[in-house]
């Protein structure tokens, strides 16, 4: 088989091509012969496709790390929208619940919580405060827990659009969010019970011993006991369901089948999700921590000549405007702690997101459907209901 001239075997059967003319060609000295690239050499493999923030190839440690600050860089007013409108609407619900406690017991909080050292409330007092805020407790809790879930299935939608290159609004991911923020806390809390497990059991076997037998120190020598022996189990447990979060938004699963995607998922790459997952997060808190120094640093710095300030002008009340100082430094430390939040646990989760799709390319040839997703073309069987590529089908299992 004969070669052309840059090196490349032509097929049998073609034409031998004849060198064409390069224009503005400059003439090569025959005692310095300039140096010929031999391309049919050496093979090089093409790039992989990279439609979004990630390349579309099995990832590694730091493709996982540019993929997630990819993400922030590419959407971050999306992910700023998103994350303080769901802030927003917990602390009202908060407070909205506490407001309501105080409306419903404000004749016995005096008696509850003005009274003066030693004196205990009577119970005409302490037993409707009790029976209100207690409920008005828990139902703050799941507001907490369900904006947290809310807040991981947003970033996982967001994540999802931004790995095929599809544009996303704060619309969409709200609208996936409460899609399936149910699913995302319903496989923390079963996360959360089995990693605890053996601690529970130490307390379950403890405390009745130590009901019957006066040995009321029991269940306090061995708690710290139990739990220090239950991290490596509860770290096991949380890395083999780290996945199923991810699996519930971008496969529409319930809690418990998504925990078992999640093992599948993991199966035999124990140890490289755990290394990523505790690598981005350590990197993520890092960051979160020094621009929360930073910024109260910042602080403490325009506090003192402000302060000096005040002091020199001779006012009539200087205590207004010691407050005034003292707001100024709340309010410059708060946007540093919400600055650092965009961090941490934004990046990590955005990590463990980008995790489940290294998994499923690994695992299942991802790829082909990530691309007919990215051109918007037919996805095939694998997109689940509709043959349409639209939002949210490119992950769906096959």
């Amino acid at each position: 088989m004969s070669q052309n001239e840059g090196g490349l075997p032509e097929q049998p059967g073609q034409p031998h091509a004849q060198p064409q003319a390069q224009p503005h060609a400059q003439p090569r000295h025959p005692q310095h012969p300039q140096p010929q690239a031999h391309w049919g050499s050496a093979w090089i493999p093409p790039l992989p496709p990279q439609p979004g923030v990630i390349p579309l190839r099995p990832l590694g440690t730091g493709d996982v790390f540019n993929g997630s600050f990819a993400t922030l860089g590419r959407h971050w007013k999306q992910l700023t929208g998103f994350l303080l409108a769901v802030q927003f609407a917990a602390l009202l619900a908060v407070g909205a619940l506490a407001g309501l406690g105080v409306a419903l017991t404000h004749s016995h909080l005096d008696g509850v919580f003005g009274l003066d050292h030693g004196q205990d409330p009577a119970p005409a007092d302490l037993n409707p405060v009790l029976a209100t805020f207690v409920p008005l407790g828990l139902v703050a809790a799941v507001v907490g827990v369900w904006s947290l879930a809310l807040t991981s299935a947003g970033l996982t939608a967001l994540l999802q659009e931004a790995v095929v290159g599809r544009p996303v609004t704060v619309r969409l991911m709200f609208a996936r969010a409460r899609q399936h923020a149910w699913p995302v806390a319903g496989v923390w809390a079963l996360t959360g019970l089995l990693a605890a497990l053996p601690v529970l059991l130490v307390l379950l076997v403890t405390v009745p011993l130590s009901i019957g037998s006066d040995g009321s120190d029991l269940p306090v020598t061995l708690f710290p006991v139990a739990f220090l022996l239950s991290l490596p189990y509860a770290a096991w447990i949380g890395i083999r369901f780290s996945l199923a979060p991810a699996a519930a938004v971008c496969e529409a699963l319930g809690p418990v089948t998504a925990m078992r995607r999640s093992v599948k998922l993991v199966r035999g790459n124990w140890w490289r999700i755990f290394g990523t997952t505790l690598l981005i997060g350590l990197v993520s808190l890092i960051i979160a921590y020094f621009i929360q120094f930073l910024t109260g640093l910042l602080g403490l710095v325009l506090m003192f000549p402000a302060l000096g300030l005040a002091a020199g002008t001779g006012a009539d009340d200087p205590a207004s405007g010691l407050l005034v100082v003292i707001a100024g430094y709340v309010l410059i430390s708060a946007a540093g702690s919400a600055l650092g939040q965009v961090f941490f646990p934004t990046l990590p989760q955005l990590g463990t997101a980008l995790l489940y799709v290294d998994q499923r390319i690994r695992q299942e040839d991802l790829v082909s459907g990530l691309l007919a997703a990215a051109a918007g073309v037919t996805a095939g069987p694998a997109s689940g209901p509709g043959t349409t590529a639209g939002p949210g089908t490119d992950l769906r299992t096959g």
